[in-house]
């Protein structure tokens, strides 16, 4: 008998997993419409960033032993299998020269994350033009006339995750 209930609650709570919201992901990366991701726009400052960010999203700013982690995050539940984070390269003047996008989804939320790949990628043909060249995984658009200027690419990893990586790639 406890065998039996033991399974039971331990089934229930594996079914409880954090859900994803295609939805919800989507504004984060894609409101405002300033900039490419969030509302930053390459030459915004960082401190711009942290004080203008969407509520939801948490602001990392760590000094480490490779050097400085600046990035906005959302978990929805365990690190890299169930959020979404966007790191900033920043220059010694403190303004913003690369962005990246990293989105995660495990289990039940890898489906969450390909039509959220979907929807970006139709937001980003419809804000920069069409992609050159899909070919390889990665799209790649022109960003203010100089070619190659953002990549988003989609990843599945196994049959259970799969992950959104989309950057700047001046």
């Amino acid at each position: 008998m406890r065998a039996c209930v033991a399974l039971l609650y331990f089934g229930l709570l594996a079914g409880c997993a954090p859900k994803m919201d295609r939805d919800e992901l989507f504004a984060m990366i894609t409101r405002p419409e300033h900039g490419l991701m969030a509302g930053v726009a390459l030459g915004d400052t960082w401190e711009s960033v942290k004080a203008k960010h969407d509520p939801k999203l948490r602001v990392r700013d760590d000094a480490t032993s490779s050097g400085p982690i600046r990035q906005l995050r959302f978990d929805v539940g365990k690190p890299m299998e169930d959020d979404l984070y966007i790191t900033y390269t920043v220059d010694a003047a403190g303004v913003i020269t690369g962005m990246a996008l990293t989105v995660n989804g495990a289990k039940d939320n890898s489906i969450v994350v390909r039509a959220l790949y979907d929807n970006l990628l139709k937001h980003y043909e419809k804000k920069l033009g069409p992609p050159k060249g899909c070919e390889t995984g990665a799209c790649l658009f022109d960003v203010d006339g100089k070619p190659g200027g953002f990549a988003l690419g989609f990843h599945k990893s196994d049959g259970s995750s799969s992950m959104i990586d989309a950057r700047t790639t001046r």
